[in-house]
């Protein structure tokens, strides 16, 4: 209701009220998950002519374009923010941009610039000694090396990042990560380890997320319920991580369920599975 008595009025609205109008209606859009909306009222808050912090509107527009999944958009904006934060000193804002930057980069596959992007998030978490920021950059790092495919590498930077982790509640998709490198590796029992401590956690705090992901991946490490990899994936797993939107989780997912099916050579339902995601029937 307050909402639209607010949109009645953006007509009577000066430049500079408009301005943060459409800043107010674009948040309002993004929490909400209106992304396109969103999108639409933080650029006519960049038409705006008097906008003192344009660079916070950067900043938005780069969250917005990296959830619709435009990274190069999103990382245009990105390098614009990064710019004028960097030139007034505002740090803590230059590491929420080297952050996302880092993210964009490894989707793009330039791992190079992602690894550098959090190297300069770690110079600043050391210097304010914030190891909740440090655990997570580790965390990240982690990912970049797990993409590469140097699995032992991207291990040790998942460790690095629980030891520094102070938040129980954010460590369940660690351990699945170092499962699933674990699981690269064909170290299945070292695997196993991993991920029934991250069910357990993952229980404990009711962190459904990664409760399915690792459930998973019991089912490949765990032989006796590995018959049901195929039906959990396909009817929990998929549905779970589609509802939500989360496409790189259900990638991950088919990722894992066509390369089992590879090696119990099932090689025709492999392809068909990859098949459907290619033509996104899944």
């Amino acid at each position: 209701m307050h909402y639209q008595k607010v949109q009645s009025l953006k007509n009577h609205l000066g430049d500079r009220t408009s301005s943060f109008f459409y800043r107010t209606c674009g948040l309002f859009h993004y929490f909400y998950g209106n992304l396109e909306t969103s999108l639409l009222y933080y650029k006519n808050a960049e038409k705006c002519i008097s906008n003192e912090k344009v660079e916070e509107i950067y900043y938005q527009l780069a969250l917005v374009y990296s959830r619709l999944n435009k990274l190069y958009f999103s990382s245009y904006y990105l390098n614009k923010a990064l710019d004028i934060f960097h030139s007034k000193m505002e740090y803590d804002y230059c590491i929420n941009c080297n952050l996302l930057l880092g993210v964009n980069y490894r989707k793009m596959r330039e791992y190079d610039n992602a690894i550098d992007c959090y190297k300069k998030v770690i110079e600043q978490a050391y210097i304010s000694k914030d190891f909740s920021l440090l655990a997570k950059v580790y965390h990240n790092i982690g990912l970049v090396y797990s993409k590469k495919e140097q699995y032992e590498i991207a291990i040790d930077y998942f460790l690095r990042s629980i030891e520094e982790e102070e938040n129980k509640h954010a460590l369940p998709s660690t351990y699945y990560l170092i499962s699933k490198e674990y699981i690269m590796l064909g170290k299945l029992q070292d695997a196993k380890e991993w991920v029934l401590k991250g069910i357990r956690l993952a229980e404990k705090y009711d962190i459904k997320e990664y409760l399915i992901k690792l459930k998973s991946l019991e089912c490949i490490v765990d032989t006796t319920k590995r018959y049901n990899l195929t039906t959990y994936i396909n009817q929990v797993a998929i549905p779970f991580y589609e509802q939500r939107h989360d496409c790189e989780s259900v990638s991950d997912l088919v990722l894992l369920l066509a390369n089992y099916l590879e090696k119990e050579r099932k090689y025709k339902d492999a392809y068909l599975l990859l098949k459907k995601q290619y033509k996104g029937e899944i």
